[in-house]
């Protein structure tokens, strides 16, 4: 089939740039609420190649907001139900990719891939040590990360360029971990069960919520593929459903950031050079010490 009659609809907007977003290369990190979502926009946008990894199997509490299963996929493997569901959507002829696998222990498996992707969508829920070292990964590659979540009535959705990185933007970090995924030794590792998981809450998520969150991150990419305005810096931004109030986060860069090595430049000390005193000056100071 003829891709530009495919994709006719998006190639005459205004500043798209289907060149570069047909060449690439997605690694989507979790193919559950968002990486469903992400997936088949992907698909439908005409990507050249998505990398899907997942180690779970379809369970029947996924079915409301994962909308790349359906009741026959319940107890399969999310990533063999999610390549043959996908293909509904592969209008473009995308290469897709499965990798049954957890991909917190078999993390070399991770960097290999990424080591061919022009972008990761990290949507695997383990923590943010985890999202650091894929940050470290994305930068070590010089390539996008784009994450989302989202809980109850909100989400947020977020890309990282360099720096400012996910590092910088969140506290209270350990030292004894960053300095085991830093760019000098993330792509190193074959295992990285050593980072602490976070403490999941129950999930509390809905069709409209998770799609509108895989939505808005698939945007902020395309925005940074098409280089709109304000497209080529890092971006957080929290929006709640039920009042459409949108937060746009403030994003600075952090002195010494371990995973982005952020190094605040230097400021110049101004020298003051004291005036010449002028002639008039000395002989009127003369007077005074005459009349004193």
């Amino acid at each position: 089939m003829d891709s530009k009659i495919i994709f006719s609809r998006q190639i005459t907007i205004e500043d798209w740039k289907q060149d570069k977003i047909s060449q690439q290369v997605v690694l989507i990190l979790g193919v559950g609420g968002i990486g469903s979502v992400a997936t088949t926009n992907l698909l439908r946008l005409g990507v050249k190649k998505i990398f899907m990894v997942d180690y779970d199997r379809v369970e029947i509490h996924n079915l409301n907001r994962q909308t790349l299963y359906s009741n026959k996929d319940v107890n399969q493997q999310k990533v063999k139900a999610a390549l043959e569901n996908a293909s509904f959507h592969n209008v473009g002829n995308t290469e897709i990719q499965m990798f049954d696998l957890d991909a917190v222990q078999n993390w070399d498996k991770i960097v290999e891939m990424a080591s061919q992707s022009t972008a990761i969508f990290n949507c695997i829920d383990y923590g943010d040590y985890w999202d650091a070292a894929v940050q470290s990964l994305c930068l070590y590659y010089n390539i996008p990360m784009i994450i989302a979540g989202s809980f109850a009535q909100s989400f947020m959705a977020e890309i990282y360029l360099g720096t400012p990185c996910y590092g910088c933007m969140t506290d209270g970090l350990k030292e004894e971990y960053l300095n085991q995924i830093t760019k000098e030794n993330i792509t190193n590792l074959k295992n990285i069960s050593f980072l602490p998981s976070n403490n999941k809450p129950q999930g509390q998520s809905h069709q409209v919520l998770c799609s509108t969150a895989g939505n808005f991150a698939t945007q902020l990419l395309l925005n940074y593929l098409n280089e709109q305005a304000d497209s080529q810096t890092s971006k957080k931004v929290l929006f709640y459903l039920t009042t459409f109030e949108i937060v746009n986060f403030p994003v600075f860069s952090k002195n010494n950031c371990q995973i982005c090595k952020y190094q605040e430049p230097i400021k110049e000390q101004q020298i003051i050079t004291p005036e010449p005193i002028k002639e008039e000056q000395i002989i009127t100071t003369e007077l005074n010490q005459e009349q004193k």
